[in-house]
């Protein structure tokens, strides 16, 4: 379908759904409780999926690379859960930095991409941001370009 959407339309729209979800959760009876799922799938902004899971099943937690995320995981849920890291809207951002110094669809775009995805799993999250602002600086990028690099990857600062 090849259908791109802004990321920021898309958090707009998130933010503006994510406002009725109070008064929607209060309308709701509590189900009862042999029809509730074995585990309930919370997502941040409050919307809860019940799912059944056996028992030799494990727990799982998938979230995006936000900090306070994690930090509210480490508190909130079980030690022995599995952690998945979605890396779904960052490499979006990623091919949005490699279009502001390579040709969209480009072999040098390509690669740009591959090497920061594998250096955010290995952790280097930092060293990537910091990377790109560095190569912004050096290539003489205009300011307008910076400031939405800058934009890309404020997700990473949030904490």
């Amino acid at each position: 379908m090849e259908i791109s959407l802004p990321v920021d339309g898309l958090e707009r729209m998130s933010r503006t759904m994510a406002e009725s979800v109070a008064s929607f959760r209060g309308s709701l009876r509590k189900p009862p409780v042999k029809e509730e799922g074995e585990i309930l799938v919370v997502t941040a902004d409050g919307k809860g999926i019940p799912m059944r899971r056996r028992d030799d099943q494990p727990m799982v937690c998938l979230m995006d690379g936000q900090r306070s995320l994690w930090a509210s995981s480490e508190k909130h849920l079980p030690d022995d859960m599995v952690e998945i890291l979605d890396l779904l809207h960052v490499m979006s951002y990623l091919w949005d930095a490699a279009y502001l110094f390579h040709a969209e669809g480009s072999a040098e775009a390509t690669a740009f991409v591959r090497d920061r995805a594998l250096r955010i799993l290995r952790g280097e999250v930092g060293y990537v941001i910091g990377g790109l602002r560095q190569i912004a600086t050096k290539r003489g990028l205009s300011k307008s370009k910076q400031k939405k690099l800058a934009q890309q990857f404020t997700w990473q600062l949030a904490a």
